[in-house]
């Protein structure tokens, strides 16, 4: 059951189950990530935000699915902030 923006759910939802095989962190990726981003100077490790275009995927997955419990719509954000 699909539940309207802003109705609260009365009973415990079904259990969501995503899955992603073989993540593999590629340097060459990662620097044409901080290239795209702007994380300029900041050579070796992984940026904090880096992993988020592997779950977001996951994350869609699971708000489409027809045992989330709220709409989907309106819930993604669509800016970040670290600091």
């Amino acid at each position: 059951m699909r539940l309207s923006q802003g109705q609260l759910a009365v009973h415990r939802p079904a259990r969501i189950t995503v899955t992603q095989e073989e993540v593999i962190l590629e340097a060459s990726r990662i620097n044409a990530f901080r290239e795209c981003c702007g994380f300029h100077g900041q050579a070796g490790g992984v940026p904090l935000s880096f992993p988020e275009i592997y779950f977001t995927p996951l994350m869609a997955q699971a708000m489409v699915s027809e045992a989330f419990p709220v709409s989907p719509l309106g819930i993604i954000h669509v800016r970040q902030t670290l600091q």
